[in-house]
């Protein structure tokens, strides 16, 4: 692995940290079957994003006030890796910009993200990796 890659899994606020902070709060939520309690449990993890966001005072510059949480859960197909990716990308302008600026860190950032969900919540995995990037990136262009 890559200093690069190895950043983006692992440094402070990367994708890849940020990838496994959701799939452990993820496994944290009760529940019996994901394939039919993922829109419930995708709507707790993004209630909670949105309170610390306000909480934290919108520092990154976050578009939650402009989406419909419905939109968000159901786009996301009940993939916990396509989830976190518009959950990052709805966070800071940060990501935004780096993910709409460079097709290689888009390639980097969300093959890294599957990975880390993969290794800690594998049963949140809907999409195939190439479905789950097409889906990420339509996700960019309907939202910057």
């Amino acid at each position: 692995m890559g200093l690069g890659k190895w950043i983006l899994k692992n440094g402070f606020g990367s994708p890849g940290s940020t990838a496994k902070t959701y799939a452990k709060q993820y496994n944290l939520i009760p529940k019996s079957d994901h394939d039919t309690e993922w829109k419930e449990v995708f709507s707790l993890l993004f209630t909670q994003s949105v309170k610390t966001a306000n909480a934290m005072g919108n520092i990154g510059g976050n578009l939650y006030s402009s989406v419909v949480k419905e939109d968000i859960i159901n786009f996301s197909e009940g993939d916990l890796t396509l989830f976190v990716f518009e959950m990052m990308f709805l966070a800071t302008s940060q990501f935004r910009n780096s993910i709409v600026s460079n097709r290689d860190t888009f390639l980097l950032a969300t093959e890294v993200m599957r990975e880390v969900i993969v290794d800690t919540a594998p049963t949140a995995i809907k999409l195939k990796l190439n479905d789950f990037r097409e889906k990420a990136f339509q996700f960019v262009y309907i939202y910057k």
